[in-house]
C-alpha cells in the first residue's frame, strides 16, 4: 500500500553569515605599476653620440670646398692677368718677349695667389664656425629631448605617487574599519556577558528572597 506521506526535501536554511572578501580579510592589495620604459631611449643613445663623438676641429683648406671655388675663380684670374701683362709687354716691344716682360708677368699672377693665400685664415674661421654650429645643435637636439623625456618620466612618477598615495588611503580605511569592528564585536561580547550576569544576579536575587521570605513564615 503506497504511503500516503510524500518525501518533502530538507530545505537549507540560508546563512545569516555575509560573505568576506579577500579585501575584507587580507586588506586592499597594491598592484605596483609597470616599470618606466622611456620612448626616446634609441633617439636619446643616437644624440649622446653624436655630441661625445663629435670630433675635434681641423682644417685643411685643400679638402674645403670654398677654398677650393677661390682658387679656381683666383687661378683664372692670375692666368687672365698673366696674358694681359705679356701681351702689353709685346705690343710695347714689337711683339718680342723680354725677361721683364715675363718677370712682369709672373708677378701679376702671383698677386692673385697671394690673395687667395691671405683668404686661408678667413676660410679656417669660417669652417670653425660651421663646426661649433654642428656642435651645439647636436647639444640642443639632445637636450631637447633629454627634457621631453624627463617631462614623460615626471608625468609617471605622479602616476606612481596618486597610485601610492591612493593605496596609503585604503589600507588606513581598511584598518580603521577593521579596529572598528573587532572593537565593535568585543563590546557585543561585553554586553552579552552582562546581560547573562545580570539575569544570573537577578534570579539569584529572586531564589533567595523567595527562601527568606518562605523561612519566616
Amino acid at each position: 500500500m503506497a504511503s500516503k506521506f510524500k518525501a518533502t526535501a530538507t530545505k537549507k536554511k540560508p546563512s545569516l553569515l555575509k560573505p568576506v572578501s579577500d579585501t575584507e580579510r587580507n586588506g586592499p592589495a597594491y598592484s605596483a605599476p609597470a616599470p618606466y620604459l622611456s620612448q626616446y631611449t634609441n633617439q636619446l643613445n643616437s644624440l649622446q653620440d653624436a655630441v661625445l663623438n663629435y670630433g675635434g676641429f681641423n682644417y685643411d683648406f685643400n679638402t674645403d670646398p670654398k677654398y677650393q671655388a677661390y682658387a679656381k675663380e683666383y687661378g683664372r684670374l692670375g692666368n687672365l692677368a698673366r696674358q694681359n701683362t705679356l701681351g702689353d709687354a709685346a705690343v710695347n716691344t714689337g711683339g718680342y718677349a723680354s725677361s721683364y716682360a715675363t718677370t712682369a708677368a709672373n708677378e701679376a699672377q702671383n698677386d692673385y695667389n697671394r690673395q687667395l693665400t691671405a683668404m686661408i685664415p678667413q676660410l679656417e674661421e669660417t669652417a670653425y664656425g660651421r663646426w661649433l654650429d654642428q656642435y651645439n645643435m647636436n647639444l640642443s637636439n639632445y637636450g631637447l629631448v633629454k627634457d621631453a623625456d624627463d617631462t614623460a618620466y615626471g608625468k609617471y612618477r605622479d602616476t606612481v605617487g596618486d597610485k601610492q598615495w591612493q593605496y596609503g588611503m585604503d589600507w588606513d580605511k581598511y584598518t580603521y574599519n577593521k579596529s572598528y569592528n573587532y572593537q565593535k564585536q568585543r563590546d557585543s561580547v561585553s554586553d552579552t556577558q552582562w546581560k547573562k550576569q545580570f539575569n544570573w544576579q537577578k534570579t539569584t536575587d529572586n531564589r533567595n528572597y523567595k527562601l527568606q521570605k518562605r523561612s519566616l513564615k
